[in-house]
């Protein structure tokens, strides 16, 4: 939620949060992450982080992680997020 919540221009915050769950989390490259949104879209981490992040700058709605569910807790291949989007 944290880079999701992160405004644009704090691109300290955006590469904390996801160099945090690339090191803690990840065996394989965060581009081979696979992302699966609402059980609808596929993106890869850092497509998914990257347009979290952009979509902060949107003036009326925002997205809201609802539920995360990660395959295995040791070596993270694929993540299953839940969101919506809140109004501001």
């Amino acid at each position: 939620q944290a880079i999701a919540d992160a405004k644009v221009s704090q691109k300290s915050v955006y590469y904390e949060h996801t160099n945090y769950i690339r090191n803690k989390y990840f065996c394989i490259d965060a581009d081979q992450v696979v992302v699966v949104i609402n059980d609808e879209k596929y993106n890869d981490f850092n497509g998914y982080c990257q347009g979290l992040h952009f979509l902060e700058s949107n003036r009326k709605k925002r997205v809201s992680i609802d539920d995360v569910k990660i395959d295995d807790l040791n070596c993270v291949k694929s993540i299953h997020v839940t969101q919506s989007y809140i109004e501001k």
